[in-house]
């Protein structure tokens, strides 16, 4: 095959037009994002609901017009699955930050703890139990319960959050707490909500089994508990949540994945 490049005709190659690079292309809203070489995705998996991750989609207005570089506003976040679970804040004061080089060389943002946050619109339809969530965080300090996410009200309520002495939780209608504290901690939390056999996993270890409630999760705020109380402090570089139980298999590709990509050691 044959294009026109710079008023001469060139062959596409692996390496480009007529040995001219191949320039990395932005994401296209809607179109899942493909890892070179066949890389594991959380994409590759069914059900995947909503991915977000700090390296893509990262805006500083909540209408996705200008990308937000290092020390930038985030105002709009773009789920990186066919969604559209967008995550977005209009109001400049409540923007949280995108940090350059923060886990493992890569970027992620900022929450204040005290009024940063974003959300999604309401999901096509509410997540009910069993799903699967993970989330890569580090917690800035340990003074108070704060949210990684939450969702949308209290009826929808799907959270994990920090208690006040650094053990990290998850809720569905009530909480089921790990009980070990991670402190600031760099972590890969990996959450199944359902109901009594729900469990909460930490760096790829177990830590906790048993029933945080049966809520349905209806959308997501993201940095702070579902009433804007609860904000986060610290960082939040990954979030990805999947619409049915994923097996032991599979959450061990998404360990593996987020691990390598955060140089998270696992347990």
């Amino acid at each position: 095959m044959t294009v026109k490049h710079a008023g001469t005709l060139g062959t596409i190659t692996g390496r480009g037009v007529s040995g001219i690079p191949v320039l990395p292309i932005a994401p296209v809203q809607g179109v899942p994002v493909v890892a070179p070489g066949g890389a594991f995705l959380p994409s590759d998996l069914l059900n995947l609901q909503l991915w977000l991750r700090s390296d893509l989609g990262v805006f500083q207005e909540s209408t996705f017009v200008t990308a937000s570089g290092d020390g930038d506003v985030v105002g709009g976040w773009q789920d990186q699955s066919t969604n559209d679970n967008h995550v977005t804040q209009a109001t400049t004061a409540n923007k949280p930050l995108l940090q350059s080089n923060q886990i493992n060389g890569l970027p992620a943002l900022d929450f204040d703890s005290t009024d940063d946050w974003l959300a999604s619109a309401a999901f096509a339809a509410a997540l009910t139990q069993p799903f699967t969530a993970f989330a890569v965080f580090k917690r800035g300090g340990v003074s108070g319960s704060d949210a990684v996410f939450a969702g949308l009200e209290a009826a929808t309520n799907i959270a994990i959050f920090g208690a006040a002495t650094g053990e990290p939780t998850i809720w569905a209608g009530g909480p089921l707490a790990s009980p070990t504290s991670i402190s600031t901690n760099l972590a890969m939390a990996s959450m199944v909500y359902n109901g009594a056999s729900s469990t909460l996993r930490i760096d790829g270890a177990e830590v906790v089994t048993g029933d945080p409630g049966a809520n349905a999760m209806g959308g997501i705020t993201v940095g702070t508990w579902f009433d804007q109380t609860s904000p986060w402090d610290g960082l939040i570089a990954e979030i990805a949540i999947f619409d049915r139980l994923l097996d032991a298999a599979e959450i061990g590709q998404m360990e593996t994945y987020l691990s390598a990509r955060y140089g998270i050691a696992l347990s």
